[in-house]
């Protein structure tokens, strides 16, 4: 119930995904590695404040959204541990369709064989002893794997330079600041749907506003 949640709205980062296997494979024909580096570096910028904004929605709002969607809030503890997967999640997916437009298709169908080795021996062992955290033991290890091989596989190939530190800390700085306004101001309409519809728009305002203030985003960026 709580990974349905957390994977839709990948859906975006599927569809970018998809589109940037034709345009890599054209500048891997052309030998333009310049172009590759340049495209590369802004689209893990991108992917990295856009997954760690998701995050932080799903983790501040997770009561919220299991009411509306299930009407239940037994989901609320899975949704907070699983959050942090989307970060990986998103990541790993935007690497492989850029691995894929490198004419790097067996190196990551390899990674997902051996992502799916390891994750089946390890729900084996754990599950009968841990049952569902062993479960979710196993889904940190096995996205941690495929998204820091995924990853180096990247960096060898295009010479992209990852700057892990500052693609994390001011988009969490900014997932925090979000957080305490909202609950600061503690907005309440009649309707629980548009209540949570506002709050996650100012959530999301604020927090690209903090990084665009920062400087850590600016119009460039987005300009592929």
């Amino acid at each position: 119930m709580a990974l349905p949640l957390l994977m839709f709205p990948s859906v975006i980062i599927t569809s970018v995904s998809s589109l940037l296997i034709p345009e890599f494979s054209s500048f891997y024909a052309k030998k333009e590695i310049k172009q590759i580096n340049r495209i590369s570096y802004r689209l893990l910028k991108i992917t990295f404040i856009f997954a760690i904004c998701v995050f932080g929605i799903f983790f501040t709002f997770p009561d919220e959204l299991c009411s509306l969607m299930y009407e239940d809030t037994s989901v609320v503890y899975f949704l907070k541990i699983l959050s942090p997967l989307i970060i990986l999640m998103y990541i790993d997916t935007i690497v492989d369709g850029m691995l894929k437009g490198l004419n790097e298709q067996v190196s990551v169908m390899k990674c997902n064989i051996l992502d799916l080795f390891i994750s089946t021996s390890l729900l084996y062992v754990l599950l009968p002893i841990l049952g569902i955290e062993g479960y979710i033991i196993v889904l940190y290890i096995s996205e941690i794997l495929n998204t820091v091989i995924s990853v180096i596989q990247l960096v060898k190939i295009s010479k992209v330079r990852i700057k892990f530190f500052i693609w994390t800390f001011f988009p969490i700085m900014g997932i925090m600041l979000s957080r305490y306004v909202i609950k600061f101001i503690n907005i309440d309409v009649n309707s629980n749907i548009f209540s949570l519809i506002i709050e996650i728009l100012l959530f999301v305002i604020i927090y690209l506003g903090f990084l665009s203030f920062a400087s850590i985003i600016t119009k460039k960026d987005f300009k592929i």
